[in-house]
């Protein structure tokens, strides 16, 4: 073992599992929600159409932090088991792989019922030149 922590696979693998779930959950309430123009096909990777807010920002920022409130109790799980209470190295697991899976359902029905509400507007903003 890398890490010198024997029984750590089910945890990194859980919270691994769980933050790459969790995430994608999030992110499909917040690109629903907090929607913002992005670079045309074929323009060049940093450019960018103009903005009167500071949307993509936030959105962005909101989402990693919304992510990782979620993932927290997963983490400090593994985190107290790889520190020297090993029994909670499986729990960590199984929490993170059960948070995952339950954000991603339910930010698909979130984000699902904010983009049938917003479908016109955001397809203005993905009209915008």
């Amino acid at each position: 073992m890398a890490s010198g922590v024997a029984g750590v696979e089910p945890a990194l693998l859980g919270v691994s599992l769980g933050l790459l779930l969790s995430g994608i959950g999030v992110s499909s309430v917040s690109s629903a929600l907090g929607a913002y123009p992005a670079a045309r096909p074929g323009a060049g990777a940093f450019d960018q159409p103009p903005q009167t807010g500071a949307t993509a920002g936030w959105a962005q920022a909101l989402s990693f932090f919304a992510t990782a409130a979620v993932m927290s109790p997963a983490v400090v799980l593994a985190v107290r088991g790889a520190l020297g209470e090993p029994e909670l190295l499986e729990t960590a697991g199984l929490a993170g792989g059960l948070t995952g899976v339950g954000m991603l359902l339910l930010g698909i029905l979130i984000g699902g019922a904010v983009f049938r509400r917003r479908g016109p507007e955001l397809l203005a903003l993905a009209q915008r030149v």
